[in-house]
Order: C-alpha cells, then structure tokens, then sequence
C-alpha cells in the first residue's frame, strides 16, 4: 500500500511540474495576463478539470508559495537563539531565500519575470506578503517585550523593513539576470536600513 501511495505521490508531482513548466513557457511567449487555464491545460495534455485539482487558479500556480513561506518564516524566526538580536534574527531567517536563489536561480528568475509583468499579480503578491509580515510580527513580539515599551509595535516596523530590503534586495538580483550572489546584496540592503555589523552578522 505504502509503495502505492508513493508512486501517486511521485505521479502527482511530476504533473505539477509540467504544468508550472508548461505554464511559464506560456507565460515568457505570450505574457501572463494574456495566458488561459485552458491553454496551459492543453499544452500539458490534461482537461481543465484535472488542472483545478492541482491548483485552485492561475495566481494560485504563481503565488501559492507564498502562503507556505509565511510557515517557513515564522519557524525560521522561533528557530534562532532566544539572546540573538532580533534584526540579526530577521537576517537569518531569510537565509531560505538566499539558498533558493543559489539552488534555484532559472526558476527564482522565472517567477519574479512573471510577477513583474503583470499588475494585477502584482498587487495580489503585495496583498499576500501581508502574511509573511503578520506570521514574523508574534515571535518578534515576544523577543523584545519587556525591552521597551510598544514591542508589537516595534515588531511592526521591523517585520515591515526588513521585508522591504529583502524586496529590494530581490529585485536587485533579479535585474542582474541571478548572476549574483543574493546574500551578500540582502547583507547590504538590511545594513542600509540598521548597522547588522553590530549584531555580528558573519558570526
């Protein structure tokens, strides 16, 4: 029964990486807004039926991800030594990133072409990173209560600009063809914003 369930698992992804390699092909050929379910459909050889079984819509075949790097984020976050500074902490827990970037650097790229292509993906990826903010601010919350006054608020602030640099980060590699190497460039722009040095980034 085991090998069974196994070989389903393996089937099954397998198909969704035809479909999301079939769908960006369409999507670099003819755009994103300008591609259909049914097209990607056909060019994978499935009805669209059986696409909705892997993915709930378009967006969802681009942007899915996201809701499954709030978790990895928020366990990154919970994962850092309890005395480590809490900027520091945000860094590293954007490590994932990087490691994406170096494993994946063609379909990184792929994504964020899509992304930057399309207005309306853009402003439903704005709305979902929302979510990676949201699943930060708790732990951060927590490291610095009894620091300060207003640590939700803190935590706020620092969620928000650190994501910002890892956007402007991104981009930054993005428009470099991924030739780059991510880390060093999210070491700078989060430098920009609060002196990581200090918080003994390299340890």
């Amino acid at each position: 029964m085991s090998t069974e369930l196994g070989v389903r698992a393996a089937r099954k992804q397998l198909t969704t990486r035809e479909i999301i390699m079939a769908a960006f092909a369409l999507f670099a050929r003819q755009g994103y807004d300008e591609t259909t379910v049914e097209q990607i459909a056909d060019q994978v050889g499935i009805s669209k039926r059986t696409f909705f079984r892997y993915f709930a819509n378009k967006e969802d075949l681009v942007l899915g991800n996201l809701d499954h790097t709030a978790i990895r984020l928020e366990l990154a976050m919970k994962e850092r030594p309890p005395a480590e500074h809490a900027w520091l902490s945000l860094r590293r827990s954007f490590d994932f990133f990087v490691e994406a970037t170096t494993e994946e650097p063609e379909r990184v790229c792929d994504n964020l072409r899509v992304m930057a292509t399309s207005p309306a993906l853009k402003a439903t990826q704005l709305g979902k990173l929302q979510r990676w903010q949201s699943a930060i601010v708790p732990e951060l919350t927590r490291r610095l209560a009894g620091e300060e006054p207003f640590p939700q608020m803190r935590a706020g602030a620092m969620a928000g600009s650190a994501l910002a640099c890892l956007d402007a980060a991104m981009d930054a590699w993005y428009l470099h063809s991924g030739m780059l190497n991510l880390g060093p460039m999210l070491d700078a722009a989060m430098e920009s914003v609060a002196p990581l040095h200090e918080f003994a980034l390299q340890s």
